[in-house]
């Protein structure tokens, strides 16, 4: 039946990451809402269409996402990474920049003329649109999908309970983690748990290092540490 809860989700919701998990929590569901208002409304509609199988849940409140390169294919870490900060700043989209979008996260490579063909626009109309969501950083970069167990690594979403997350300690422990080659992507929410962490590792064996690592230098903010493995993603879209 977890599936068919699946489909639903995925037919009704804005879901930007959508995967099941393995080490006790069933799924984990990213999806938009306008405001806390609007969540409520949606939280609600799911919990009362699918109370039979809804046991417990944890709710969690992005702050910002970080983007990190996978260093551990390369033996080396670029210091790029792409920052999705929430904020009130906003911009408006009419309908064929969202088809730009769309295109774009379809194929990142796709060219100007090409999706102009698709949206009924110039090629280099399409050029300055894209330019002006860079400028106004709505588009951040491009990013490459891939199913790390098809060489031989494992994706795990590592959650972090932290105690007296201070500004600076805050600084201090992101300017470490973006670096660290196997972390792909750092996620600070407000919540039970203060930050989450995906870790790409070729065996359990070199997460738990990476963990023993984390919590021996950061032993004086973190509390303890809930690791739960990625089985299956079935919704990655930044632009629902």
């Amino acid at each position: 039946e977890i599936y068919n809860f699946i489909e639903y989700l995925k037919k009704n919701y804005n879901l930007m990451w959508l995967a099941r998990l393995g080490g006790g929590w069933d799924l984990v569901i990213n999806f938009l809402a306008k405001d806390i208002y609007e969540f409520d409304k949606l939280f609600m509609k799911i919990t009362d269409d699918y109370s039979r199988i809804i046991q417990n849940y944890i709710i969690l409140t992005y702050v910002n996402i970080i983007d990190t390169a996978r260093g551990y294919l390369t033996d080396s870490k670029s210091s790029k990474v792409f920052f999705h900060e929430m904020s009130n700043n906003t911009i408006k989209l009419d309908e064929k920049d969202k088809k730009i979008i769309e295109l774009l996260g379809d194929n990142a490579r796709i060219s100007n003329i090409e999706i102009g063909q698709k949206v009924g626009l110039t090629g280099n109309a399409v050029k300055y649109r894209v330019t002006q969501f860079v400028e106004k950083k709505f588009l951040l970069g491009y990013r490459t999908s891939i199913n790390p167990t098809k060489i031989g690594s494992q994706n795990f979403l590592v959650f972090l309970v932290i105690n007296n997350l201070k500004t600076s300690d805050e600084k201090t422990f992101f300017s470490y983690i973006k670096m660290h080659k196997n972390v792909t992507y750092i996620v600070k929410h407000i919540g039970e748990f203060r930050i989450g962490l995906e870790i790409e590792t070729k065996s359990v064996e070199e997460l738990e290092k990476i963990i023993r690592e984390l919590r021996t230098k950061f032993s004086d903010i973190i509390n303890d540490v809930k690791i739960f493995p990625v089985l299956e993603e079935f919704v990655i879209n930044y632009v629902p």
